[in-house]
């Protein structure tokens, strides 16, 4: 996946201009949706996927969204609020299950929502200003480093 991200993208494949699909008339909408309802089963398939071998279920959105010709820009907005929503249900569920103290690392919870909230602005401005194409490129170097870093700490 990590080599795909980092080939160029073929000009023959356009990617989806999704406002348009968003401003469409409600018939053209539902007709869209409809059309793509046997990739809905997608999302289990990348829940159970990454569970399996460790990896980021955001990792696998971003994937399976720029291989359906969504731009990149797109996919990772759409693979961070299905980040964030999943991140604060796991959460909730520990807490009600009375198991919190024993499995949230509190200071690490406070550490990550100040780091969150003080450089998102900037991330988000970042992403905005980069390419497609750089974008993807950092996107599969990242996978790149992952897969060395697992690779290095199964067989050292």
């Amino acid at each position: 996946a990590a080599i795909l991200m980092l080939r160029p993208v073929k000009k023959s494949q356009p990617v989806l201009n999704v406002s348009a699909t968003l401003t469409a008339a409600p018939m053209d909408v539902h007709n869209v949706w409809v059309n793509r309802l046997p990739s809905l089963g997608i999302g289990a398939f990348i829940g159970g996927f990454s569970s399996l071998v460790g990896l980021g279920g955001a990792t696998m959105v971003v994937m399976y969204l720029t291989s359906r010709r969504i731009s990149m820009h797109v996919a990772c907005v759409v693979a961070n609020a299905m980040a964030f929503s999943l991140a604060l249900a796991s959460t909730a569920t520990v807490v009600a299950s009375g198991q919190a103290s024993d499995r949230i690392h509190w200071p690490a919870v406070a550490i990550m929502a100040v780091a969150s909230i003080v450089f998102s602005a900037w991330g988000v401005r970042m992403k905005n200003r980069t390419k497609q194409e750089v974008l993807r490129q950092i996107f599969g170097g990242m996978l790149l480093l992952v897969v060395a870093v697992t690779l290095y700490k199964i067989y050292s």
